[in-house]
């Protein structure tokens, strides 16, 4: 799954594209510079160091209904593990993801 920041006409916008895929994680930045994806990422992701650190709160609300599909949190719930035992996740519960600006 893919985190993507755009711009759409003007205003800097957040969704998930393959929300399904649970094998690769990470954000794309498009056209838009480092501070209004900041801002647009607050609620759902943290940028340091080239890396997104992504709350699964934030990343539940941009799958829309999902999370409410048992099938769904498992898988989620079995990448999260996967990324701890990689030490991917901070001590704050939050998923580290690549960032690809372009």
């Amino acid at each position: 799954m893919r985190i993507v920041v755009e711009d759409q006409s003007g205003v800097t916008v957040n969704r998930l594209d393959d929300p399904d895929d649970f094998d690769r994680f990470d954000v794309r930045i498009v056209d838009v510079d480092e501070a209004d994806a900041r801002r647009s990422l607050a609620s759902v992701a943290v940028l340091e160091s080239g890396h997104a650190f992504v709350y699964p709160a934030g990343l539940f609300a941009l799958a829309g209904a999902r999370p409410d599909d048992e099938r769904w949190i498992s898988h989620f719930n079995a990448m999260a593990e996967f990324a701890r035992s990689k030490g991917w996740v901070d001590d704050d519960g939050r998923l580290q993801a690549h960032v690809i600006w372009g």
